[in-house]
């Protein structure tokens, strides 16, 4: 390229690749850690959604009971 040294180019080059593997490798830590965070929030959601479903089956077992029992008192 207009007389330039192909080496010189070469080095430019290199020092390019080596910049962007860098701010990549940066960008990928980043993403690690905010996937992380989503994970261990993603977790803790699944377990007040599980506490939720136990609560309510067991609300509705006792509702269930409870009519179960006040229809043979009707009886």
């Amino acid at each position: 390229k207009d007389g330039t040294d192909p080496r010189i180019l070469i080095q430019q080059a290199e020092r390019e690749v080596l910049e962007a593997q860098k701010e990549f490798n940066q960008q990928a830590e980043i993403v690690r850690v905010q996937l992380d965070i989503v994970m261990v929030s993603r977790d803790r959601h699944i377990e007040h959604l599980k506490s939720l479903i136990s609560a309510q089956t067991t609300y509705y077992a006792r509702c269930h009971q409870l009519m179960l029992d006040l229809g043979r008192e009707l009886e």
